[in-house]
């Protein structure tokens, strides 16, 4: 069974690659992400957590962002 669903991720990954570029494919992991319970990625994050958007976030704000993110679930 495990191998079933490594076989199948690599084909679904093969193909996601070949139609979203590498940007596309971060921001739709870093948009999708919990960061903490009930907040689901990035932006969400950072009005949690600093009360504002991201774009305006400090450089060591986006680092600590980036240090919480938890194991996959």
């Amino acid at each position: 069974r495990r191998w079933l669903r490594k076989g199948l991720e690599t084909v679904y990954t093969f193909i996601i690659e070949m139609i979203w570029s590498k940007d596309i494919i971060l921001e739709r992991y870093l948009n999708s992400i919990e960061m903490g319970q009930g907040v689901f990625g990035v932006e969400a994050a950072s009005q949690y957590y600093f009360k504002k958007s991201a774009k305006n976030l400090s450089k060591s704000e986006a680092a600590w962002i980036a240090c919480i993110l938890p194991n996959p679930k």
